[in-house]
């Protein structure tokens, strides 16, 4: 394998640094990787041509010239960070990568920064000063490159071809069998295939087997090694051949299996859901006891269809899909979190010292702006601190859950809305109703000046945009289906909810979505506070 063959596999330009073809290998080996396909012998193959691709190409690059390296791209171990977004100009949003100083100056002097770790370790570039010093070192390039080469072709060419496998079975057949093997076992795998078990049938087998205390890995529904050994130790348990196939029987028992647990995790829940109505009635307002604890309502258990359908006025791609998520009872925020309430934090020590600032609107009942997703963590914690219970930002779900309140149109108010109903900018219509014009306040009002949504919640809908804990996706495919945020390790943009008194109607549907920085502060952002219950 020469270099051009090896950049073209694993997708790089010519004078790719050390950072960029790792990182390229790493991304072709999660998709490739043996492990996840059973053995499969072309998943294998083409791991082993990566791993070539990758040595050869890093052989290659300590004696190109440096004036030939990338240093458009970040050093290995650093991640993109973003710009605060500002959605009135989203053209405005800015990248940039997180280098650091002494790196960022290498790169701009075409230099090689120093290493700091073994994250960063690159080999030592050959000695190419003195007399012959390049020829010994394009000769020994070459003979490798020679070397690798003509072992891929002996594997390649020298190796016969397996037979393909029958539609559906790619990754199932167990690790180490020959070609002959796999004719022994293929009307195992036809057998198998005949039972038509589908991504969900294999989740519950995997989850029987769990419940036999036979480890099959993750329950993804995915038939790897992990979850074949499963099964023939599950066949060995039970006096049957340990093929590692399923038959029949084999399905029905371990389906049996699985569906003795789900129900006794759903008579689990159930009667927690009891115990929480009977602690905690739906509808039930009350203040835990520390000064300035913010006034909270139990939102009642159940379940809703969560995102806009396509037919909705002014719905966003990012709405969908609808999907159904069920809830447990959690009690969240009567109203935004106000300037009095944040000020209480502030006396105690706690939210940093800061105070936000008001914008000459004045402070008092008015809820709080000026205030990041990073802030929002602060006064949580030092909430949670002072009363001993666990507060925190709603999921996305709870929070669209709580301002529908039951209700399935674009807002809890109904098929539209109107500025005696909720703070926004009143000189845009919804649509083409005209009942949705009136007043532009051009600032945040007072919580509790418009009437509440049927479950008690204040200005769900305009006045502040409200931040929740979920991270940014664009879509909801994937999202969690039992209410809990979505959210991922490390930083990321954070979603927020509700609309504002800057916006125009549509943006304060129950469905409708923002993302912003973590740090990023606004005249029109703030926040109500959810708790569990115990």
């Amino acid at each position: 394998m020469d270099c051009d063959q090896a950049r073209s596999l694993l997708g790089l330009n010519e004078g790719a640094s050390h950072a960029e073809i790792k990182r390229a290998y790493r991304d072709l080996m999660r998709t490739v990787h043996p492990d996840k396909h059973g053995g499969d012998p072309a998943a294998a193959r083409l791991a082993v041509l990566a791993n070539s691709a990758k040595d050869v190409l890093l052989a290659a690059a300590d004696v190109w010239p440096r004036s030939y390296r990338s240093t458009e791209h970040p050093p290995w171990d650093e991640t993109p960070e973003e710009e605060p977004f500002d959605r009135r100009s989203e053209a405005s949003r800015g990248e940039d990568y997180n280098d650091s100083g002494s790196e960022r100056r290498a790169q701009e002097d075409g230099e090689r920064p120093p290493s700091t770790g073994a994250s960063q370790a690159r080999p030592a570039a050959p000695d190419t000063s003195g007399a012959g010093g390049e020829s010994r070192v394009a000769g020994f390039v070459l003979g490798f490159a020679l070397v690798v080469f003509g072992l891929l072709i002996w594997g390649s060419w020298g190796a016969p071809e397996p037979e393909p496998e029958p539609e559906g079975t790619a990754g199932r057949v167990p690790v180490g069998r020959s070609p002959t093997q796999d004719n022994e076992i293929r009307p195992l795998v036809e057998a198998e295939e005949a039972l038509a078990l589908d991504r969900a049938g294999w989740r519950r087998i995997q989850e029987g087997l769990a419940v036999l205390e036979l480890d099959p890995g993750a329950s993804d529904g995915i038939a790897g090694v992990r979850t074949r050994q499963a099964i023939r130790a599950y066949q060995e348990g039970a006096g049957k051949p340990a093929t590692g196939f399923l038959d029949a029987t084999d399905v029905a028992a371990l389906h049996h299996a699985a569906s003795e647990v789900i129900e006794q995790q759903m008579a689990a829940a159930a009667a927690e859901t009891d115990r929480l109505a009977e602690s905690w009635p739906p509808g039930r307002i009350f203040r835990d006891a520390c000064d300035g604890c913010p006034e909270m309502v139990v939102i009642p258990a159940g379940d809703f269809l969560m995102g806009s359908s396509a037919s909705e006025e002014g719905r966003d791609s990012d709405e969908g899909p609808q999907h159904r998520v069920t809830l447990k009872s959690f009690a969240l925020g009567v109203t935004e979190v106000t300037f009095d309430e944040w000020e209480a934090c502030v006396r105690a020590s706690g939210c940093n010292g800061r105070r936000p600032d008001d914008e000459g609107w004045g402070r008092g009942a008015r809820p709080v702006i000026d205030v990041s997703w990073e802030d929002v963590q602060a006064y949580v914690s030092w909430l949670s601190g002072a009363t001993g219970t666990e507060y925190r930002l709603p999921s996305e779900s709870e929070w669209e859950y709580a301002a529908r309140a039951g209700t399935t149109t674009p807002f809890h108010t109904g098929t539209t809305i109107s500025t005696d109903e909720a703070n926004y900018d009143g000189k845009f219509e919804y649509g083409s109703d005209r009942r949705s014009t009136g007043m532009y306040r051009e600032r945040t009002t007072p919580v509790k000046t418009f009437a509440p949504n049927a479950f008690g919640l204040y200005d769900v809908h305009g006045n502040v945009w409200e931040w929740v804990e979920d991270c940014w996706r664009t879509n909801y495919a994937g999202a969690p289906k039992d209410g809990t945020a979505w959210t991922s390790d490390g930083n990321c943009r954070r979603v927020l909810r509700g609309g504002s008194w800057f916006d125009f109607p549509r943006l304060l549907r129950s469905t409708a979505r923002l993302s912003a920085n973590s740090m990023s502060r606004d005249f029109d952002a703030g926040f109500r506070v959810a708790r569990t219950l115990d």
